[in-house]
């Protein structure tokens, strides 16, 4: 019999293998904004939460799941806006400024077309508490791994693409963004991976198999 010193031991499911929230439109509040500083310039960061359906609470019940320890627990029912740069005329700066400037308008729309008598006015702080809906779609991910044969894994998870209007959505309006795909510098480094494990190059060391006859299997 297995010793152990826990009287109180009960069975219980473990949540630690939640799966991503599948593809799709829900409906749902953005519980926190924030906005931080990146290598390109300022990010505003949302924070939302499923409030209808099978998945109310998602996000939340997937934080509390998450075992931490040697890696730190994180919110995955986020969004991340890159905000717009703007010229002397009021004009996005760069073709990429142009791309954010277009994200922030559809997001404003959202927003307002979601909370009557409300308007974007810039202020990530009066975010918190509003209304909408947002889509759901596939993204490939690749992860640098020394155990692995190659020295990287890849899969595929889900991620929150964009807000839309509740309004849009009791519509049927609202479409699901195709599936993001690999970045050019995930692509390239995996290249690079592959070039070096086809040319002989091992990314970690064979394991010796351990053989003892004593052991039943």
């Amino acid at each position: 019999m297995i010793k152990h010193g826990n009287v109180n031991f009960q069975a219980q499911e473990s949540k630690a293998g939640m799966q991503p929230i599948p593809v799709g439109v829900y409906v749902g509040q953005i519980i926190g904004a924030k906005v931080e500083n990146g290598e390109q310039g300022q990010n505003l960061i949302l924070q939302l939460e499923v409030t209808e359906g099978e998945y109310a609470g998602y996000f939340k019940r997937q934080f509390e799941a998450q075992a931490g320890g040697q890696y730190q627990k994180r919110y995955k029912g986020t969004l991340r806006l890159r905000v717009p740069n703007y010229n002397n005329n009021g004009q996005p700066a760069t073709d990429r400024d142009r791309y954010a400037h277009q994200d922030f308008q559809h997001m404003a729309w959202a927003l307002e077309h979601s909370n009557s008598g409300y308007t974007f006015d810039w202020d990530e702080t009066k975010l918190k508490g509003k209304a909408c809906a947002f889509s759901v779609r596939e993204r490939d991910w690749f992860m640098e791994a020394a155990e692995e044969e190659r020295g990287y894994r890849t899969g595929t998870t889900t991620e929150i693409a964009r807000l839309e209007s509740l309004e849009a959505f009791r519509a049927g309006k609202v479409k699901v963004p195709k599936k993001r795909g690999f970045s050019q510098r995930d692509q390239a480094r995996m290249a690079e991976l592959d070039a070096a494990f086809s040319g002989g190059a091992s990314t970690a060391e064979t394991p010796q198999l351990v053989t003892d006859e004593t052991l039943p299997f």
